[in-house]
Order: C-alpha cells, then sequence, then structure tokens
C-alpha cells in the first residue's frame, strides 16, 4: 500500500476530503459501468449509507477475458479469507459523507485495495455494505500484471488484516484507538 499522490486510492481519499455532498460516488475516471452503479442506488429504498456497485451481483451483465475473471476470483477468495469480505470490493462506492469522513484516517491504499479498506473498515464500524448489479464490458486491453498486481493485492490484504487487528485488540482493551 501506499501513499503516493497518484493512483486510484489517491484520488478516492481526496475526494472523499474535498466532498461537500451528503452521498459520494467513488469509480474510475472511464465511468467503466457507465452510471447502471448509480441507477442501483438511487433504485434502493431506503438507501444504504454503503452501497457497491458489484460485477459478482447476479444480476450483473459482465464481459471480461476469461483470465481477468479468474483474477477477480481469485482475489474474491483471499479477500474473504484475509478480511472475511464476501461482497465484490472491486467496483464503485456508494457512500454517506459521514461515513467517508468517519472512515478517511484509516485509508491507505493507493491502488485499487480502496474499495475493500472502505468496506473493511465500514464493516469494523457495524456497517453492512449493499451490493447493486452493474453492466461491465470489458474495452481495450488491461493495465493489470496478473502477477505483480496479484502479489501487491495480497500483501496489501495482509497489512490490512493487521490493522484491523490491532485496533481489535485495542479496543478490547478500553484502550483508545490510535488511527495512523
Amino acid at each position: 500500500m501506499t501513499t503516493s499522490a497518484k493512483g486510484l486510492g489517491f484520488a478516492w481519499r481526496r475526494g472523499m476530503a474535498m466532498a461537500r455532498g451528503d452521498t459520494l460516488v467513488l469509480t474510475a475516471a472511464d465511468l467503466p459501468f457507465g452510471f447502471t452503479d448509480l441507477d442501483g442506488f438511487l433504485g434502493l429504498s431506503p438507501r444504504p449509507v454503503l452501497v457497491m456497485g458489484s460485477k459478482t451481483h447476479l444480476d450483473s451483465q459482465i464481459e471480461t477475458p476469461a483470465v481477468r475473471r479468474a483474477m477477480s476470483a481469485g482475489f474474491g477468495l483471499i479477500r474473504a479469507g484475509l478480511i472475511g469480505l464476501s461482497i465484490d470490493t472491486q467496483g464503485s462506492v456508494l457512500i454517506q459523507r459521514s461515513l467517508a469522513q468517519a472512515l478517511l484516517p484509516r485509508l491507505r491504499a493507493g491502488d485499487y485495495l480502496i474499495g475493500a479498506e472502505i468496506n473493511a473498515w465500514a464493516v469494523h464500524e457495524g456497517i453492512t455494505p449493499v451490493e447493486v448489479p452493474v453492466v461491465y464490458m470489458a474495452s481495450g486491453r488491461s493495465t493489470v500484471s496478473p502477477v505483480r498486481d496479484s502479489v501487491a493485492m495480497a500483501a496489501g490484504l495482509l497489512a490490512l488484516r493487521r490493522r484491523i487487528a490491532g485496533e481489535r485488540r485495542v479496543s478490547a482493551r478500553g484502550g483508545e484507538v490510535a488511527v495512523s
């Protein structure tokens, strides 16, 4: 994980810090889902505090290369095993600003792990994320490196697991949690 001034994680953290609206929509610059994630969110009543545009939702319409699907499935298994999240955290995030502001001091990811971080800390605070279906058709060549990015994501999940466990230990002792 990195705190450099580039990457999806940096952009999302910066947007969360600067946002003034009640609901934040965090997505990639190329709008990979069009507005299907936002449509799904707007169709919910009442609207949850945290919603994920999810490629794994049963009603999602997805077309991606087999290698990318395999990588996503593998990441999902590792994510579930290491931090206990079975939802798709690699999509867009629709989040109430109050929750985003509360989570922001804990977020460190400079890459695509930011979605897993947001969801893991939200769940740690008792929030249940809701998934909505999306439409996604892969276009162009992916910049994802199967080996390099898989190793980096697994390492990031391990670091996140350690940070969450550390906070739980401090809370269990009744001490104050120092956000680092």
